[in-house]
């Protein structure tokens, strides 16, 4: 049995995870959810990180500290970076500390004609610096990359490629960082900017 701090529901989605679908039952819901802190998208849907879905989780959950699942596409990385330009404190997710946003992109045999190429991993760590705009609090940033593939007679599979991870250091001075970015391959990266 839940402990009464914990709050479990679940969105009904269509299989594909339409953002409008997601965004319109949030709404139907009685919200706020003043006491959930953690949110999961599993697998990840089709909920793209950007003004709409923060505005929609914003008021839904204003207490959360954690999200995993939201879809990184070549918008989000310029809503992120828009934010820069912006002299007031952002509104959205005030208290998040910690962000995982998901990148599909396709293999030379799938052919799903929604998915995009895979983003420049420095346009990603680029938008990723600029985080704090939108989330004072945050500590922790990670890009995960999949890749779909289809087999023969198979439908199609996930393989994580790469995951970036940027721990966002305290400092009166200003932003400081630390990334790691790790391959499928085996290679390993990790910058420190201070």
């Amino acid at each position: 049995m839940p402990s009464p701090q914990t709050q479990v529901f679940s969105l009904s989605l269509v299989e594909r995870g339409e953002e409008s679908d997601f965004l319109q039952g949030l709404s139907l819901l009685a919200n706020p959810f003043s006491n959930v802190i953690h949110i999961t998208l599993l697998p990840p849907r089709q909920i793209y990180f950007g003004r709409l879905s923060l505005r929609a989780l914003s008021t839904s959950f204003p207490a959360l500290k954690t999200i995993e699942g939201l879809l990184l596409f070549p918008a989000s990385l310029e809503f992120i970076e828009s934010q820069i330009e912006i002299p007031e404190p952002s509104t959205h997710l005030v208290r998040l500390e910690e962000v995982t946003l998901y990148e599909i992109c396709k293999s030379g045999n799938y052919s799903a004609q929604q998915l995009i190429p895979a983003l420049e991993d420095a346009s990603v760590e680029r938008a990723f610096k600029s985080l704090r705009s939108l989330f004072p609090s945050i500590a922790l940033a990670k890009h995960v990359r999949y890749e779909l593939s289809r087999k023969e007679g198979f439908r199609g599979t996930r393989r994580q490629i790469s995951i970036m991870t940027m721990h966002y250091l305290s400092s009166s001075a200003g932003n400081h960082f630390e990334t790691t970015i790790e391959r499928s391959n085996g290679r390993s990266m990790t910058l420190t900017v201070i």
